[in-house]
């Protein structure tokens, strides 16, 4: 009896692996170490003055000034925030969207009332009205 064909159901099967795409991890790992190398020196550039604020026995100038810059801090964080709400309360994007790219600061008029704030102006200062234009419809 003959054994089984060449790459027949007997035949041992190679293991498919899974395509992997390089550089799937890279920017991730770049941006952790740029991370760390940003905390590292920060960190060292602080301890550096406190160490030497310490050597000349003026570790309270060190911590005074240490607070007004974390109270510097949280003040225009906290006034930068609140200028942010105010900005997207008051419509501050709404001239940016729809093609609205008017004037004013909550974002503009639209332009159907703005025309008809235009035509009151010209009646109020006896300016001819513009006539209509042509009808360009063709029958």
């Amino acid at each position: 009896m003959p054994g089984p064909p060449e790459g027949g159901a007997g035949a041992p099967r190679r293991p498919v692996m899974p395509r992997r795409r390089r550089g799937r991890a890279l920017l991730p790992t770049l941006i952790i170490v740029g991370g760390l190398i940003i905390a590292f020196s920060i960190f060292t550039s602080f301890y550096t003055d406190l160490l030497w604020y310490q050597s000349v026995d003026y570790t309270d100038v060190f911590t005074t000034t240490l607070r007004a810059k974390a109270l510097l801090f949280f003040v225009f964080l906290f006034f930068g925030l609140i200028r942010a709400a105010m900005w997207g309360r008051m419509g501050g994007g709404w001239g940016y969207r729809g093609g609205h790219k008017h004037g004013g600061y909550g974002g503009g008029v639209p332009p159907a009332i703005e025309e008809r704030m235009q035509e009151w102006h010209r009646r109020a200062h006896g300016e001819p009205t513009p006539a209509p234009p042509p009808d360009t419809k063709e029958v």
